[in-house]
């Protein structure tokens, strides 16, 4: 019986690790390449990292784990083993802690996981919540191809550089489904998918919806946000305090309840140098206000939200006149009239609005 065992668990390693393009004889820790399966090789997921030298790869087989990961170490791999959303690593029994945290590693990759009910909340602030994959401090790391789902903020950069967030999916976080803070500089996030991340009812005032679908913050530079498509989210994608020279390309945005795309000013820490080409974004901010009784008043106004939107101007004309601090670039985005704001480009005069971009007619 051990034996079989052994032989189907080799057959396992084999055929992932050749399907990944690695060649793996038998035994699986054979020629200095190491893998383990869990939890045939060893019982919890965090038992396998902690085992793990740097190379190895950790296959999970199908399950629920009930545990929070930490990864200290570079140049590992943690990936599901079958069916994609077969393998689920929940916390909804854990308190106040993240579900895979990777701390000061690099060239880290997760793939083909299932990361949900980390959400509880550390304080102060709205984006203070636990996330289901945090990277702090980490660089080269790469997440592709799992689904987050139900947690504070379902994938969080902190102090993060040059990781590839790709072919994920993020829903239903209390905050944020993919959050960019502290200087983290040069992530590519592409071909995503977000939804009802924040997505409360649409009645609630302003400063009650203020999650996202991405979040650019805290001076983070030269980010790559391309090919993704965000929807009912509490906004879609926003950038703020800061962040700069960042690419937002060919994005898909609809039905958020806020904004399609926001640019905020910043106050002294001015969001500038910014690209954004190509997005479409389509029926964000269609919100009617109402009265106590609930009679409809009227439509909100950009104040409430729009497709697109830039800070940038509102009673600061001279943004854009100045070499000191220049404008974010809007070109050849769309947005569909079939909202309230359309395409809401915040200016002093129509003559400084971003000409290039699509606005509809009144």
């Amino acid at each position: 019986m051990l034996t079989c065992r052994l032989i189907k668990q080799n057959i396992l390693i084999g055929v992932f690790l050749l399907g990944c393009g690695v060649f793996l004889s038998s035994p699986a820790h054979s020629q200095g390449v190491s893998a383990f399966v869990v939890p045939d090789d060893q019982p919890t997921i965090q038992a396998a990292v902690n085992a793990a030298n740097p190379g190895t790869t950790i296959i999970i087989r199908t399950g629920t784990y009930r545990e929070s990961i930490l990864i200290l170490k570079d140049n590992i791999r943690l990936v599901g083993a079958e069916e994609p959303g077969t393998v689920i690593i929940d916390g909804k029994e854990l308190v106040d802690v993240p579900g895979i945290h990777l701390r000061n590693a690099s060239r880290v990759e997760i793939r083909g996981l299932v990361v949900q009910n980390f959400d509880g909340f550390v304080g102060p602030g709205p984006a203070d919540y636990h996330a289901g994959i945090l990277i702090e401090g980490g660089r080269a790391n790469s997440i592709r191809h799992n689904k987050l789902r139900l947690n504070g903020s379902n994938l969080v950069l902190d102090r993060s550089d040059n990781n590839q967030i790709h072919g994920n999916t993020v829903a239903l976080a209390k905050h944020a489904g993919i959050l960019l803070r502290n200087g983290s500089d040069g992530n590519t996030l592409k071909s995503n998918t977000g939804y009802d991340n924040d997505h409360r009812p649409l009645t609630l005032p302003f400063a009650e919806l203020p999650g996202c679908g991405i979040l650019i913050t805290g001076g983070s530079k030269g980010n790559s946000v391309k090919d993704n498509e965000f929807f009912r989210n509490g906004r879609g994608i926003m950038l703020e305090d800061g962040a700069s020279d960042n690419q937002i390309v060919g994005n898909m945005l609809h039905d958020n309840a806020k904004f399609g795309i926001a640019v905020f000013a910043g106050g002294d820490n001015l969001t500038k140098n910014n690209v954004l080409t190509n997005n479409v974004a389509i029926n964000n901010a269609f919100r009617l206000l109402t009265s106590e009784e609930g009679t409809v008043i009227g439509e909100a106004g950009f104040e409430e939200g729009a497709d697109l939107f830039d800070e940038l101007g509102d009673n600061s004309r001279l943004l854009f006149d100045s070499s000191a601090a220049l404008p974010n670039t809007w070109k050849d985005n769309i947005s569909e009239a079939n909202n309230v704001g359309g395409v809401a480009i915040k200016c002093a005069t129509r003559a400084h609005c971003h000409r290039h971009d699509r606005i509809p007619s009144q």
